[in-house]
């Protein structure tokens, strides 16, 4: 399981989320949860810290934000963080306890259910 911290750059967070799971391939289901992302192996070997933290890059690159945000790996998880250190407004943070949806919006205070919701989306 990666986690990637997003304290820095929630307002890419959804399309963070989003952009690394269609890269990893489906091996693994992004989980927004506060201001973190979780990616939580399907099944067997999930992906590695290295290899989230290279799509995260990509995906900075892409958009061209690579000025804005910094992406460092930290133990088992990778950090994007504002380049001027400030952080984001404008953009409500999640409640620490709510899981969201990446590809519809759809939000639980249960894990489990949350779980059951994604997996619709690969069926």
């Amino acid at each position: 399981m990666v986690v990637v911290d997003c304290s820095g750059a929630e307002s890419v967070m959804a399309d963070l989320a989003s952009y690394v799971s269609e890269r990893l391939g489906g091996r693994a289901l992004p989980i927004l949860k506060g201001k973190k992302i979780v990616f939580d192996p399907v099944s067997g070997e999930g992906p590695t810290v290295r290899e989230v933290a290279s799509i995260v890059g990509s995906f900075l690159h892409e958009k061209s934000l690579e000025a804005k945000y910094r992406v460092s790996e930290e133990g088992e998880s990778v950090c994007v963080t504002s380049v001027s250190g400030g952080g984001e407004t404008g953009r409500r943070g999640l409640p620490p306890n709510l899981f969201m949806c990446t590809h519809c919006g759809f939000a639980t205070s249960y894990e489990e259910l949350y779980q059951q919701h994604v997996r619709i989306h690969y069926v």
